[in-house]
């Protein structure tokens, strides 16, 4: 368990970087739906333009940008 809870860590800080270097407004989505059987999820995305992996903030080298912030199991239908 403790590989697993430092990997998300990492990934954590990671995406705390690129999130504050991000280039102009970071916009969010949520959603909520039911699977075949009925089980109900919510899931938030961030969405944003930030720098190329490996170049520097002043590169003219930009990507557009996503990660998922929280994906939940919802014990009741939404």
């Amino acid at each position: 368990c403790e590989p697993i809870l430092q990997h998300w860590q990492e990934c954590f800080m990671h995406l705390r970087v690129e999130l504050k270097v991000a280039v102009g407004a970071i916009s969010f989505t949520a959603d909520m739906w039911s699977a075949d059987k009925l089980d109900s999820y919510f899931v938030m995305t961030a969405h944003w333009i930030g720098h190329e992996l490996g170049n520097a903030p002043c590169s003219s080298q930009l990507a557009m940008k996503a990660a998922l912030i929280a994906f939940h199991y919802l014990p009741t239908s939404h």
